[in-house]
This record gives structure tokens, C-alpha cells and sequence, in this order.
């Protein structure tokens, strides 16, 4: 049996798992995420002679071509201008391949997940920040500079608050984990232990954040028709059918052709999506 990793790196967690060609997870490993180099120490155990590769997911911008996180990242600022790719290929002496986060968080869900036997599926992720990913007839799209799909730093209203990105009113800006600290004085999981407890104010808020995300899908439905909207990420995961059926509400109301004809779920892969993703890019680079 062949086997890769598969690593999520994200703004607040990192995971990794070592998962077969047939998509059996045989080992999981979590920590919070800090520095390059630390990252190297947290894959090691990982690493054995069965390992053919690696595949990495990671917040974008990237530079694909030349493995590197760029310095414009908004959320991971101890790996911005960092060549991760040829760190890690030095470290272990395997091949090594780079995609956006969100981009093999949707190749997961295609894999082993929501997506299994859909063409054309577009993914939101939800947590620190805001992310994206596009499948169009059965394929990942990047855009011409593999820049696109940011969802997250689409603008929905222009005299809104400021981005760590620089923009002004974009669905970061209302829905990141800075933008509800920022805006309700709460933490994200603050305010899913509130939701739990069906507290009312917690649950006002969560109506409100879904309006916002409602406006980006009617953008999304009215730019790309997919068939399938997953959303990703533990914010919501966790805040689950309050916070979808409010999004899902708002997108109706805002969308073209009546009545919607996309389903709209919360991921099935939840946590496990980057790492399966990640390992799948890595078996599918290596036939390439």
C-alpha cells in the first residue's frame, strides 16, 4: 500500500495525518501552529520509509511555481516569504507539493466527502479567516495566477470595516475571528458555547453573522450556479444549522432565479478535509 501526508497548516492549528491511496487515515496529529521550523519537528514522526510525499495546504497567498507563502498572507505572519516547500523537501528528502488551504479542504470533500460525484461545487471555510475553493466540471480552478477563489476578501459592503488585508468591508471583515471579537466583544468558540446553550443574544448574532455569509453565497450562486455550496471551518461546524439556515435565508432572498436549486451543507470531512485533501494532491502530483 502506497501512503502520503497530508498537512493542514492553518492560522491557529496544524494537522497532519499519514493516509493510504484508498483514503484510510492511519495516524492524526494536531498542535498549534507556530513557526517553519517547528513545523518540520511536528511532521517527523510522521515520516517513514512507506511515505512517498507530501502535500501541504496553507492559507494564500502562493506562489505555486516556487513553493513559497507570501509575505502578503494576512493570517500567518510567522511564515510569510517563507519557501516551505524546499524546507520541508530538505528536511525529509520527499517530494513536496503546495496548495491554498481551502483548495485541498475541497479536494478532500471530493475525495471522501460532501463533494464525492460532483462537477461543479464551491467551498467556503470559516475560522481565523475567510477562505475559498472552486471545482469546476470535476477540477480544482485557481485562476490564471492561482490568486482566485479569495471569497473571503470579496467586498459586500463598501463603507464596512477594515480587513487585516487592507480592504474595506469585505466577508473577513464581518466573519473572521478579529471581526467578532472586534464587533461583539466574543471569541468564536465564546460564542458557540453561547449558541449551545441557545442564549439569545449569542444566537442574534449568529443570525447576523449569516446574513453576511447569505450575501456572499447569493454572489457566488449568481456568478458560478454551482450545484453544491459546502461550508467548512469550525466556526461553521460548530454553529452548524443556526448560522446555515440564516445564511441559506439571506442567499434566497438575494439570488436571481427563484427558487435556489444549490444545496447548501456543512462539510462532512470537518477537521479531517486538509489532511485528506493535502494527501490527495500529493498521489495525484506524483501520477502527473
Amino acid at each position: 500500500m502506497n501512503y502520503t501526508i497530508g498537512i493542514d497548516l492553518g492560522a491557529t492549528n496544524v494537522r497532519a495525518g499519514v493516509v493510504s491511496e484508498d483514503g484510510e487515515v492511519e495516524k492524526k496529529i494536531k498542535e498549534r501552529t507556530s513557526t517553519p521550523d517547528r513545523l518540520g519537528d511536528f511532521i517527523a514522526p510522521l515520516v517513514s520509509e512507506k511515505i512517498l510525499a507530501v502535500g501541504l495546504g496553507s492559507p494564500g497567498p502562493l506562489d505555486l511555481e516556487k513553493g513559497i507563502i507570501l509575505k502578503e498572507t494576512p493570517n500567518l505572519v510567522a511564515f510569510r516569504g517563507v519557501g516551505i516547500v524546499e524546507l520541508l523537501k530538505n528536511m525529509f528528502n520527499l517530494p513536496v507539493f503546495l496548495e491554498r488551504d481551502t483548495n485541498v479542504a475541497l479536494l478532500g470533500e471530493a475525495w471522501k466527502g460532501a463533494a464525492q460525484d460532483k462537477k461543479n461545487v464551491v467551498m467556503l471555510t470559516l475560522g481565523t479567516g475567510v477562505g475559498g475553493a472552486i471545482l469546476l466540471d470535476g477540477k480544482l480552478f485557481r485562476g490564471s495566477h492561482a490568486v482566485g477563489a479569495e471569497f473571503g476578501h470579496t467586498i459586500i459592503d463598501k463603507d464596512g470595516p477594515k480587513c487585516r488585508c487592507g480592504n474595506r468591508g469585505d466577508l473577513e471583515s464581518y466573519l473572521g475571528l478579529a471581526a467578532v471579537r472586534r464587533d461583539w466583544g466574543l471569541d468564536h468558540w465564546d460564542l458557540i458555547e453561547a449558541v449551545r446553550k441557545k442564549d439569545q443574544k449569542a444566537l442574534m448574532i449568529t443570525q447576523k453573522l449569516g446574513e453576511y455569509l447569505g450575501i456572499e453565497l447569493a454572489n457566488i450562486v449568481n456568478t458560478f450556479d454551482p450545484e453544491l455550496i459546502i461550508l467548512g471551518g469550525g466556526l461553521a461546524e460548530e454553529l452548524g444549522l443556526p448560522l446555515l439556515e440564516a445564511a441559506k435565508g439571506k442567499m434566497t432572498e438575494e439570488i436571481i432565479a427563484k427558487p435556489p436549486k444549490v444545496e447548501v451543507v456543512i462539510s462532512k470531512l470537518g477537521d479531517n478535509a486538509g489532511i485528506f485533501g493535502a494527501a490527495k494532491l500529493a498521489f495525484e502530483k506524483l501520477k502527473s
